[in-house]
């Protein structure tokens, strides 16, 4: 998705979202979920869900189509609802849109159990969210698009509270957070609606044979005027090997089946 695009209408803010969304249609003939730089949450918001997007596509999870798109201020200012906002010009984020999709129900039903097509890549959601540290991860961002068979194929959204906050600086990322609280709210469904083999040990292994020079090509392409310094750079980059090492020894709560894995 490298093919420039521009934007030629902003349809709706979206009705959810604390950095206020908007969907914009672009010339390419799509829409787009658009997330702007200085949003109410703050521009750190688009870093971290470029990254966990980039690191994602390495471990094949299935994460929707996304791209970083520019966007004038021209284009900001004929549009009340994005000029509203006081939204700045330059590259922005942008998550294709994809119609009809709903999300987990709130209890799930051992009796009724959701036919998830791709089900064996929860146990890489799992993994992922442990190494990047993803405190947030709950049954609305994971996105259940219908299929023709009767069931689903579940994508990953929303990562914008990755790597310790969703604000972090140089020294939040010297902090393990703590992932119990996702473990709660999400990780412990996505067990139950695995079949047999959770799979989660193939995806640790997968996290831990990512080379550093992969981490360092995601981060080093950090769009340059979403404000990341080349120390903070460098802190992030350091936080996603040392997460890695901590996968070495990875549990979920109460689970004694994991083996350590081997140094390199």
């Amino acid at each position: 998705m490298s093919q420039y695009i521009k934007p030629i209408l902003c349809i709706q803010k979206m009705k959810k979202g604390h950095s206020k969304p908007h969907l914009i249609r672009f010339n390419d003939g799509n829409d787009y979920v658009v997330k702007f730089k200085n949003n109410p949450t703050g521009t750190r918001m688009l870093v971290n869900e470029y990254v966990a997007g980039r690191l994602a596509r390495l471990l094949n999870l299935p994460v929707i189509p996304f791209r970083t798109v520019y966007i004038s201020q021209k284009f900001i200012e004929s549009n009340p609802s994005l000029s509203h906002f006081g939204f700045r010009s330059g590259n922005q984020f942008a998550t294709l849109f994809i119609m009809d999709c709903t999300y987990l129900p709130k209890d799930l039903d051992p009796n009724q159990p959701i036919q998830i097509n791709n089900h064996e890549q929860l146990a890489g959601v799992i993994a992922f969210d442990y190494w990047l540290g993803n405190v947030d991860r709950n049954r609305k961002n994971l996105l259940l698009k219908p299929m023709p068979d009767g069931g689903f194929q579940f994508y990953l959204i929303d990562h914008g509270h990755c790597f310790t906050h969703s604000q972090w600086t140089v020294e939040t990322l010297k902090t393990i957070p703590d992932m119990s609280d996702s473990w709660m709210k999400a990780h412990k469904h996505y067990i139950s609606l695995l079949q047999g083999d959770t799979g989660i040990p193939e995806y640790v292994k997968r996290i831990l044979e990512l080379p550093r020079k992969a981490l360092e090509r995601v981060v080093h392409s950090i769009p340059a005027d979403w404000d990341v310094s080349d120390f903070e750079r460098e802190a992030l980059i350091q936080y996603l090997v040392e997460s890695q090492e901590r996968m070495r020894h990875f549990r979920l709560p109460g689970d004694e089946l994991y083996k350590d894995y081997p140094e390199k």
